[in-house]
């Protein structure tokens, strides 16, 4: 063999080598999928850059925070000012589905809110809220179906039996499927206990179409307050169940 097909085999041998590298290289770890029988679009949010961009939509007060985490440099912090009249939230398009969705988040916050507040919600296309997970100032947890059109046929399920303690990390889930504003269920837990379900015999919503889902510190709820999330999973798993920790 002469040099000359010697280097133009180490060239091949180049190019094949780093063809190789580049179709292998691991995805962001903002925002991946999980392997899961149970589910087609597994996504997982793990704040180990401090990079937000993984949200569509960012408002109020939000900061990555490498000061207070759950597990990772980084977490998602979200607060309210004083005067707390602006509601500050991170949102994600395009996740959400009426057919069935799991998701699982760890949540922390520095103080009560002073009425009940969402503090994650799920949206239809025009960011118009389906159903939430609200805490109240007790700082029990409970599902709600919402109806804006009609506030007092809203749907409020039961609240958690235990209260949620400040400056703890608790993983929040809750699982749904929305057949229609009558017909509807959602299940709640907390740290893989089950603690509260909402469904249609506890109210009407007035819309349908869940698309988006959005992480809350809500106006009203007193000024600055702060609240953390970290560790967010999604997948598409309509059984109700606990998707369980993963991230």
């Amino acid at each position: 063999m002469n040099k000359k097909t010697l280097w133009i085999l180490v060239g091949i041998m180049v190019i094949v080598i780093v063809g190789f590298v580049v179709s292998h290289k691991p995805k962001s770890p903002e925002l991946q999928p999980k392997p899961g029988a149970n589910s087609v679009t597994n996504i997982t949010f793990k704040n180990t850059t401090g990079d937000l961009s993984v949200f569509d939509k960012l408002d109020g007060s939000y900061s990555s925070d490498a000061t207070v985490t759950h597990d990772g440099s980084n977490s998602i912090k979200l607060s309210t000012a004083d005067p707390d009249i602006i509601t500050s939230s991170a949102r994600k398009n395009n996740v959400m589905g009426d057919a069935g969705r799991r998701v699982s988040y760890w949540f922390r916050f520095d103080t009560l809110p002073k009425r009940d507040s969402s503090i994650s919600s799920v949206a239809e296309a025009s960011v118009g809220s389906v159903l939430a997970v609200m805490m109240k100032p007790t700082g029990q947890i409970y599902g709600f179906g919402v109806n804006n059109a009609t506030p007092s046929a809203s749907a409020i399920g039961t609240a958690s039996p235990n209260a949620l303690a400040v400056n703890t990390w608790y993983r929040i889930s809750f699982a749904y499927t929305v057949v229609s504003t009558t017909s509807f269920r959602m299940d709640v837990y907390v740290n893989g206990e089950h603690v509260s379900r909402v469904t249609n015999a506890n109210g009407t919503l007035d819309r349908v179409g869940t698309e988006k889902i959005s992480f809350l510190a809500r106006n009203g709820v007193g000024p600055k307050h702060s609240f953390w999330f970290d560790d967010i999973y999604i997948d598409d798993g309509a059984d109700f169940s606990d998707p369980g920790d993963i991230h």
